[in-house]
């Protein structure tokens, strides 16, 4: 398991990319099984901007 933490979304889609092009995901070293985006306290931005 993997956790990677950013400011921003596009921030984490540039880590991601680079890592794609990297012998981390290129090698087979590791199975990527699955990615799970999360927004931190998500749920209250929606609340707070929910009409």
């Amino acid at each position: 398991m993997a956790m990677f933490e950013a400011d921003d979304l596009i921030s984490f889609h540039f880590v991601m990319e680079r890592l794609r092009d990297s012998a981390f995901f290129a090698e087979p070293y590791f199975e990527l099984v699955q990615i799970i985006p999360a927004v931190e306290d998500g749920f209250r931005y929606f609340e707070n901007t929910a009409a």
